[in-house]
């Protein structure tokens, strides 16, 4: 068998899961920080339809 082609094979796949794991932590980080910066920030009002 080829294993210098099986071990490249392997070493990019576990290159390209440890890329997806890395992007998901920093994206997952970015939407927890827009989430809590929602909530510190009111919502405006539109004051020309005032609701009944």
């Amino acid at each position: 068998m080829n294993y210098p082609l099986i071990a490249l094979i392997v070493i990019i796949a576990l290159a390209i899961v440890s890329f997806l794991v890395w992007k998901n932590k920093k994206d997952e980080k970015q939407v927890i920080k827009e989430m809590t910066q929602e909530e510190l920030k009111p919502e405006k009002h539109d004051d020309k339809h005032p609701e009944i």
